[in-house]
């Protein structure tokens, strides 16, 4: 299965930017896994049918600027990994993850 690298930046903070990108990709394909870094960056893993990768991106580059890509211009249907690194501008490089207080 061959790997294919996309960079993405969002001008969003990073709930609602990878809300955006992850209701645009469950559209395509499956979220296999994510790594967040802090609220500047994360990847995530995805895997996609071949012929729904143009697709994808052409979405995508509708709510988040995408770096170029070149058209597979495929029908195959053989699964691939994408992996998208995301890139939120509003972040501020803090990790920590707010938790809720739970009441008994």
């Amino acid at each position: 299965m061959d790997n294919i690298f996309w960079t993405v930046y969002s001008k969003q903070d990073k709930t609602n930017g990878m809300f955006e990108v992850q209701e645009i990709v469950n559209n395509y394909g499956f979220i296999i896994d994510f790594k967040q870094f802090s609220d500047i960056s994360m990847v995530i893993h995805v895997e996609i049918e071949e012929f729904k990768i143009c697709k994808l991106y052409a979405d995508l580059s509708k709510c988040v600027t995408v770096d170029n890509f070149q058209n597979m211009d495929s029908d195959s249907q053989r699964e691939r990994n994408l992996f998208i690194h995301i890139n939120f501008v509003k972040g501020t490089g803090d990790l920590r993850v707010e938790i809720p207080a739970i009441s008994e």
